[in-house]
């Protein structure tokens, strides 16, 4: 029945898509009075086939017209805010195939990724005077991300942090010690913020650039630039700090609207759930709530908000040329209005270009992306490339065009809470790796799009890419040479507002022409003329035997939860075939992580198929629930010793059920997991929990909000058994690399206790040889499904592995403890060379300077 019930939902949520997508539809095929005098309709496609000399210099006559362009703008206004995994952004991704497919698109599909959607019911404000009086505010909109509040709401004096504390606390050298300082006048309050306003200089971008288009001298060095984005880290950098120390709720007032309706803004647009739910105001109300605090007012804050991860999609057309070497074009569909969302109409518009040429004329295939997950941390971009990480695709790629938010002008707020028209258009900027033929093309497209000005800038930082959103994991993450446009207009994160006056849709036009020949030049550039890519050698793949093998005892996961908020938990069994008892391993996540399991989902998977239950305490729900970090870390450690137990008793409790084997218990531990791994290992007698026989964790860290040396962990881990074998993790680029007296290096001195041949200190590093590289970030055994790599095999699993049969059977120990080998052989790269081994040591510190032997010594 529960299925049915399923089912029948799942397909109302399917036919409210279609419906808001044909809504869509319906808008963008105009009217009778878009015909022209000779009763041809003004919006219809081009559909002749294009001569070969088409493919070398585009014909711009051959677009389609900017009056469709308009009426596709207007309707996605009307869609409003297109929040991931929404069904309006659904509904555009469904009117965006059938826009490829109208444009003669033949590979069209969608590929699901996965990712924690957070989603606003209802919300609202009201105040209460020290008189006792009551009155509702006029709210504008959520914070996303922020959080949500029991059913009655959340009711707290209202404290009013000035803008000359809130700059204190985000240009500190020490952040936390303003905060802790300002913690009596704020912690249990619900604290009224004003949204930051950065004002910057034209020259911030002048400096930077290796060029700009601008022939007509439009920017001057000395011009303004405030753009709302520019507050986005100051104001995220506020709101982790105040949730820490223990602010009930926000309340942000964006005093550049003086209505409602300008004031809605979907910031953060990250993939990071807080704890501290908030509601966005205009001045108006600002002013109100300013004098409510001075006079010691509370306020009673609502936000109904739900948690869940979801399947969001995709959408990939491949249009065919005379090669499987790629250029692909990309943008995103997520989005707050029409000229946040207008990329992928222009990109509808080169598709039905590109289809019309010969194929033989393009040189290079050419695939679009249209990713979702934009505003959840990029998550459609991230997993389209995790995806396609092992099966060629990302080889063939020779190129990237992403493309955001064109044809814009530039409006700006007028302090009325309007916003006005400066005659001029908005600045655009091209990010791309430092390579000339990459900034020839992208200057060629400046000038035949005559879009000024355009800013041509270098990564930031030349390894990492730093770069907006697709860009940088395109180039950053994956080595594949990118063009990344953009614009970031004061109005772009204002969401519910008509933006059809902001487009110059005759700009546009000429963007997507000088897009589309950009996309055919790329196609023609010899692969040695680009940005040089690193070495496609594959990364050794998982053994079939011995520790990190796959050699299961049991093909599949069953997969039970139970409790609620930072009590829940998770038990993994194996099945086919299923054990009657098995060993208990009991694996506890890093901080920020409130739902689901995803980030270890491939080590709890290899775990279980070993022939082991795995618990998996939930213990958190929001960025200081249960606890406050470091500052106050029982809590948390109540909430993951309360799942344990629970979940051990849901299984003693059914003879069904894998009997989870006390006696022989090991614990893992991630980031602040792994902090509470230690002293839950060091409490485990008086906590009435199993015996740790192995303990293995990876670059534990309490967030270092308390001050260096992981302040979190208990005093003393003399309670640790001796005969407990001890594994203990750090990344080169790590934990250690920010603060060398942190993670493996604060604890190892500890356990001083447990024997030194029962007990090592780790460290992974960076390995460039081969494309994907094997990096050594917080994390290493961090791996979605579909994303393990060597490291994972070969160090994470491997060790893990070990360490328990060396508990259990004293067997396999040359794999998981002592200098040897095995111990630090980490696999190799296609080419036959070793990948880089293991660092062991028996004490600490441990830092990243070169090991003293060479990989696969004695």
């Amino acid at each position: 029945m529960i299925n049915n019930i399923f089912q029948k939902t799942k397909g109302i949520v399917r036919i409210l898509i279609l419906f808001i997508a044909s809504i869509v539809l319906v808008a963008c095929r105009g009217s009778d009075s878009d015909l022209n005098s000779e009763g041809a309709p003004q919006n219809a496609w081009p559909t002749t086939a294009l001569p070969s000399t088409a493919a070398t210099t585009v014909d711009q006559s051959e677009f389609l017209p900017s009056s469709l362009m308009r009426e596709w703008h207007r309707s996605l206004d009307k869609v409003g805010l297109r929040a991931e995994a929404s069904l309006g952004q659904a509904a555009y991704i469904d009117v965006l195939h059938e826009r490829l497919r109208q444009a003669g698109v033949k590979d069209i599909q969608f590929e699901e990724v996965e990712m924690l959607r957070w989603t606003a019911k209802t919300w609202s404000l009201s105040t209460q005077t020290a008189q006792g009086d009551f009155g509702l505010i006029d709210t504008a909109a959520f914070i996303p991300q922020s959080g949500s509040t029991p059913e009655a709401g959340i009711t707290a004096e209202l404290a009013y942090l000035t803008p000359q504390q809130f700059q204190s606390i985000v240009t500190a050298s020490n952040p936390v010690a303003v905060l802790m300082s300002l913690a009596p006048n704020l912690a249990g309050k619900i604290v009224l913020v004003d949204f930051p306003s950065i004002q910057m200089t034209a020259d911030s971008f002048l400096n930077k650039a290796v060029s700009v288009y601008d022939p007509s001298g439009t920017v001057k060095p000395d011009d303004p630039y405030e753009r709302t984005y520019l507050g986005i880290g100051p104001f995220l950098e506020l709101m982790d700090g105040l949730e820490l120390i223990g602010v009930r709720g926000i309340v942000a007032t964006y005093d550049q609207a003086h209505s409602s309706q300008f004031a809605k803004l979907f910031i953060p647009n990250d993939d990071h759930v807080r704890g501290m739910p908030g509601v966005y105001v205009d001045a108006i109300a600002g002013q109100q709530l300013r004098d409510l605090a001075e006079s010691d007012g509370s306020v009673t804050l609502t936000l109904d908000a739900i948690v869940e991860t979801i399947n969001t999609r995709n959408l990939i057309g491949t249009i065919p040329g005379a090669s499987d070497e790629l250029v692909v074009i990309s943008s995103h569909t997520g989005g707050t209005n029409g000229a946040e969302g207008n990329g992928p109409n222009a990109i509808v518009d080169i598709a039905q270009y590109l289809t019309r040429l010969p194929q033989e004329e393009l040189e290079r295939s050419i695939t679009i992306v249209l990713s979702s997950g934009h505003f959840a941390g990029s998550k459609g971009i991230q997993g389209y490339l995790r995806q396609h990480k092992r099966d060629g695709l990302l080889d063939r790629i020779a190129a990237v065009i992403t493309l955001e938010h064109l044809g814009l002008k530039e409006w700006l707020p007028d302090g009325q809470g309007q916003f006005f028209a400066t005659g001029k258009h908005e600045p655009g900027t091209m990010f791309m790796p430092q390579n000339a033929v990459l900034q020839d093309l992208s200057q060629n497209w400046a000038q035949n799009a005559d879009a000024s000005p355009t800013y041509f800038m270098p990564p930031a930082n030349p390894r990492d890419a730093t770069w907006p959103y697709m860009g940088q994991y395109l180039w950053g993450t994956s080595n594949i040479p990118v063009i990344n446009y953009i614009t970031r207009p004061a109005y772009l994160l204002n969401w519910g507002i008509d933006t059809i006056e902001f487009v110059d849709f005759d700009l546009m036009h000429r963007q997507t022409v000088a897009f589309t020949q950009l996309a055919l030049d790329l196609t023609r550039v010899p692969l040695a003329h680009l940005p040089q890519r690193k070495s496609s050698l594959a990364q050794s793949t998982q053994p079939a035997h011995g520790p990190g093998g796959s050699d299961y005892k049991s093909i599949d996961v069953r997969v039970s939860e139970g409790g609620s908020g930072s009590d829940a938990w998770y038990v993994f069994e194996p099945v086919e075939p299923m054990p009657v008892s098995a060993p208990l391993v009991i694996m506890l996540h890093g901080y920020f992580e409130f739902a689901g399991y995803q980030s270890l989902r491939e080590f709890i998977w290899h775990t279980v198929r070993q022939g082991n239950v795995v618990i998996y305490p939930r213990w958190q729900t929001a960025s200081a629930v249960p606890c406050q970090g470091p500052l106050y870390i029982e809590p948390c450690m109540a909430s993951a010793v309360t799942g344990i137990k629970d979940a051990i008793a849901f299984l003693q409790a059914d003879s069904s059920r894998v009997w989870p084997d006390l006696d022989r218990t090991s614990y893992f531990g991630f980031s602040f997991g792994g902090i509470l791994t230690s002293n839950i290992a060091n409490r485990w007698d008086s906590l009435g929990l199993p015996k740790p026989l192995s303990i293995f964790l990876d670059d534990p860290h309490d967030g270092g909000f308390a001050g260096p040396g992981e302040p979190a962990l208990d005093n003393s881990l003399a309670g640790i058994p001796t005969t407990t074998l001890f594994q203990c993790h750090s990344s080169q680029t790590g934990v250690i690399a920010a603060n060398p007296a942190n993670s493996c290096n604060a604890i190892f001195p500890l356990l001083n206790h447990i024997p030194i041949e029962n007990k090592d200190l780790v460290l992974i590093y960076t390995d460039t040889h081969g494309n994907p590289e094997l990096g050594s970030g917080h994390g290493v055994c961090k791996a979605e499904p579909g994303a393990a790599d060597a490291y994972d095999y070969n160090f994470c699993w491997k060790v893990f592995d070990a360490l328990r049969s060396c508990a259990y059977g004293n067997v396999d120990c040359e794999y998981a403890l002592g200098d040897t080998k095995e111990h630090r052989f980490n696999g190799s790269w296609e080419d036959g060379k070793e990948i880089m081994p293991l660092k062991i040591q028996d004490a600490a510190p441990i830092d990243a300077s070169p090991i003293s032997k060479e990989a696969g010594g004695s």
